[in-house]
């Protein structure tokens, strides 16, 4: 049975048990600060509680500099919008990025950016949760660092597949952590299906048991720099 299968058979047990007792409240201590911590168990609810806050990530790399060589990278860079001065996030790169004309030859990298709400929504973690945002097929709910709400998921960019872990930290946005390894479809193959094509599922599957639990380390050990006693259930 493939990591996929596995996921998507834990998640549908914790729901069929959660509809067979009646129970809508996922278990666990209320909002609080510091925050509290959240039993796996709520991978089978819908419904969150979450608490309230603001987005405690700085939006730039002032809080992650400190954290570079103990991830095994060597450089932070902000990450700012197209033709503006505007800083979104921040790019930890295992080399000096340089120019490389080919995205596959970039170096392994580890990006940090907030997500906002979309239009009419309270906030954008919500929509993760409930299952958009997984490419080919892969999602998968599960607790970060024993505090936090996260989705793992499969992205692509120019330079190939990255998993994506998008994170609730009890703000109208959510953060999300993307680990890429350029150059990983001469590994793993074409991990995005062409138009009427099967999704390539064992190569997903691949790559996602060989990369996802290592973004989730890089994003505990972020998130505890970034946001200290933290979690999706912090007020204040």
């Amino acid at each position: 049975m493939t990591r996929i299968a596995r996921s998507t058979s834990a998640a549908l047990a914790l729901l069929l048990a959660t509809a067979c007792t009646g129970d809508t409240t996922p278990p666990g201590d209320a909002p609080g600060n510091p925050a509290p911590g959240i039993p796996d168990a709520v991978v089978g609810y819908d419904q969150l509680v979450r608490g309230s806050r603001a987005m405690p990530f700085s939006g730039d790399c002032s809080q992650l500099t400190g954290i570079v060589d103990r991830l095994g990278m060597a450089v932070a860079e902000p990450i700012g919008e197209p033709l503006s001065d505007e800083t979104t996030g921040c790019a930890l790169y295992a080399s000096e990025p340089g120019d490389a004309q080919d995205p596959a030859d970039r170096p392994e990298s580890f990006r940090v950016e907030p997500l906002a709400p979309e239009d009419g929504q309270a906030d954008a973690f919500t929509a993760y949760w409930g299952g958009e945002g997984g490419a080919q097929g892969y999602h998968r709910r599960f607790v970060l660092g024993g505090r936090y709400h996260a989705v793992e998921s499969v992205g692509f960019s120019l330079a190939g597949p990255f998993c994506l872990l998008t994170v609730d930290v009890a703000a109208p946005e959510a953060l999300q952590f993307a680990l890429e390894r350029p150059g990983a479809e001469a590994e793993y193959g074409r991990l995005r299906a062409k138009e009427g094509q099967e999704v390539p599922r064992e190569a997903v599957d691949r790559f996602v048991v060989d990369t996802c639990p290592t973004a989730a380390e890089h994003a505990v050990a972020a998130l505890a720099a970034i946001d200290p006693n933290g979690g999706s259930r912090a007020t204040g």
